[in-house]
């Protein structure tokens, strides 16, 4: 009669510390997704704020390789970017930085991402998309508005390689998967 009670005090408090770590170790995950979405979040704005910055840096009759030179100066300061490109509303007319030299001349923007960009003045980030060269990258396309009227499209790219460095510097526990 006496191990009876001591049996089931014991298996209470086993399942109650069983439980309370479950929790604090979800909390833990919790806690570093949002930290992920946070430090996501704020590249990301940081990101549109500089490409906005460097569209509305264009001066009429300005000659294109001194904006092309301002774009491979902001370029340096972006390690996640691997390119960026300006251009007129229908992309015909674009201007291209590259990290390396060995670039195509003129990149294909996401169609998705520039038509939403184009149809709400907005900034639109592309999910990931396969770039001409058969690797993955992500987009962030800026429309620059000069009063009402959209004047440039400018757009970063970034590769799927400078995603995993980023996400590299939020660890994570064993065994468990963290998403972008």
């Amino acid at each position: 009669g006496a191990f009876l009670p001591l049996m089931v005090f014991a298996v209470a408090l086993t399942s109650f510390s069983w439980w309370q770590q479950r929790n604090d170790l979800e909390m833990r995950y919790l806690e570093r997704a949002r930290a992920m979405t946070i430090a996501l979040d704020t590249e990301i704005d940081g990101a549109i704020r500089m490409l906005r910055a460097l569209g509305l840096s264009v001066e009429q009759g300005e000659p294109r390789q001194a904006f092309v030179d301002r774009m491979r100066r902001t370029l340096d300061t972006q390690p996640l970017w691997s390119a960026v490109a300006a251009g007129d509303p229908s992309w015909k007319n674009v201007r291209v930085a590259w990290r390396e030299s060995a670039a195509p001349p003129v990149p294909a923007v996401d169609a998705q991402a520039l038509a939403r960009a184009k149809a709400t003045g907005l900034p639109a980030v592309s999910g990931v998309i396969r770039a001409p060269d058969g690797q993955y990258e992500t987009q962030i396309v800026v429309p620059v508005m000069r009063g009402r009227a959209l004047d440039s499209i400018v757009v970063a790219t970034i590769e799927q390689s400078a995603w995993l460095k980023f996400m590299s510097q939020y660890p994570i526990g064993n065994g468990a998967t963290m998403t972008l």
